[in-house]
């Protein structure tokens, strides 16, 4: 996984960096920014979880221009993505490195993605949100089957939240399986946002030992 994102970091024109606040300036950290100490000119920072009781943006914003002693002052951006405030500076600084180029896509198309990615992105998404804390990056969605039900109104979706070890598996599922039916329950209402059809979500937790090793597991989550 980390040579895929290393590979990631080579070729994309802007590269946009977030940073807990509310958490030590570490060696996980420092490791980041030893990658992108030779890409700086297309490095923007942004210092997260500012609304935090825990939040240090003085200090991490020290530590970054330490750790990018190249990167512009005003490419450091401090925000809250969960009061969704100093959102606004990032975006103007992502779109000025970005060049403008032809249009790929009509411009009525809404997306590229296909159906099972943008479900699987959706659940990960609701998954993620309450399990921050404890395993970010250990989980990934595998969408085991999708069936179009009663003349083309109601997808029926069958997924598979996906951990690496059984510990983290009682973690998602939570006591009385509370979590996993909220994680179920909201990705069910943004899907039913989404898309022109009613959607009936099957959710349930699977263990998949050290699938981060795995290609083609990583090719599946990041629709190479």
């Amino acid at each position: 996984m980390q040579l895929i994102a290393e590979n990631r970091l080579q070729e994309a024109e802007a590269i946009l960096y977030l940073i807990d606040a509310a958490r030590p300036f570490g060696e996980e950290e420092l490791a980041i920014c030893a990658l992108l100490k030779d890409k700086q000119n297309r490095v923007i920072v942004g210092i997260n979880k500012t609304d935090s009781p825990a939040a240090r943006p003085g200090q991490t914003r020290l530590n970054v221009m330490q750790a990018l002693p190249d990167l512009p002052q005003d490419r450091i951006f401090e925000l809250s993505a969960q009061e969704k405030t100093g959102l606004e500076p990032v975006l103007a600084a992502l779109f000025s490195l970005l060049p403008e180029g032809d249009l790929l896509y009509p411009e009525d198309f809404y997306t590229d993605q296909p159906v099972d990615f943008r479900i699987a992105e959706i659940i990960r998404g609701q998954a993620i949100s309450r399990l921050y804390e404890e395993i970010p990056h250990a989980l990934y969605v595998d969408i085991q089957d999708m069936e179009m039900k009663k003349n083309g109104k109601e997808l029926f979706v069958r997924a598979f939240l996906c951990v690496e070890r059984e510990s983290q598996k009682a973690m998602v599922i939570g006591k009385g399986a509370a979590l996993i039916k909220a994680i179920r329950v909201e990705s069910q209402k943004e899907l039913r946002k989404i898309f022109p059809y009613r959607v009936q979500l099957d959710l349930q937790v699977r263990v998949d030992k050290n699938w981060r090793q795995k290609d083609r597991v990583l090719q599946a989550v990041l629709q190479e």
